[in-house]
């Protein structure tokens, strides 16, 4: 990211970079010895009046053009101070906008993949009504199952199977209502090189809802894991 000066700075910066060669120090040396103001004696005789108007025409045409240099400089450090400052927040929108479109693409991907996978309903690794079960049989994953506070799901525990995120393994934790309406919750560890982006609630975030397909799907983080359901919509 480029780093915001002040005008002050950018014309510190500047006039600390400009150094004359040998031949511009000689040129500039000639210059002010040749029009060296000569002492005046007892002895020696007053300029005439049109040597003094010369000189002091001179002195003004000098003055004029270093006002005019000065101007054309700080004229040209204050314009691209500003064009840098331009490009600087054109860099942080474009950078902001480019992490919402990823992020949104992301929460995408995995709405469209576990939905496929909630249609699916292959048959469960294990059946059973308890968590603690399911936590002991699903140990080769790099987490623990967890019961989260924040998922309420439609109807009871019936169990659950091995899947993937993308390229993530997880586990995927079935519900169902009496009615035969099926609620899933996957489970998978968070890796920010993988899920960057989602919804922390430890962080103060809410969830993210999406309904895609006919389905409700619901992502967030939560102690650590990243937690999407799929279920009817409400």
């Amino acid at each position: 990211m480029t780093e915001k000066k002040t005008l002050k700075q950018a014309l510190k910066a500047h006039y600390q970079q400009i150094k004359l060669d040998d031949e511009q120090r000689t040129g500039l040396d000639h210059l002010q010895r040749s029009y060296q103001p000569k002492q005046e004696t007892a002895d020696s005789p007053s300029p005439a009046p049109e040597e003094k108007g010369s000189r002091r025409s001179l002195s003004l045409a000098i003055g004029l053009f270093s006002v005019l240099l000065v101007g054309f400089v700080s004229g040209h450090l204050l314009s691209k101070y500003h064009y840098q400052k331009q490009l600087t927040e054109h860099d942080q929108q474009v950078t902001h906008n480019t992490t919402v479109y990823n992020t949104n693409q992301l929460i995408r991907d995995i709405a469209e993949e576990i939905t496929f996978n909630h249609r699916k309903l292959k048959p469960l690794e294990l059946k059973t009504n308890h968590f603690e079960e399911l936590v002991s049989y699903f140990d080769m994953l790099d987490f623990r199952p967890y019961h989260s506070h924040l998922f309420k799901p439609q109807g009871t525990l019936i169990g659950g199977r091995y899947c993937s995120i993308g390229t993530v393994s997880a586990v995927q934790i079935r519900y169902q209502t009496e009615q035969g309406d099926v609620t899933t919750l996957f489970q998978t560890t968070y890796n920010p090189e993988h899920f960057k982006g989602l919804p922390n609630i430890e962080a103060g975030d809410q969830p993210v809802t999406q309904y895609l397909n006919g389905y409700k799907v619901t992502l967030w983080i939560e102690m650590g894991i990243v937690m999407a359901s799929v279920s009817s919509p409400d």
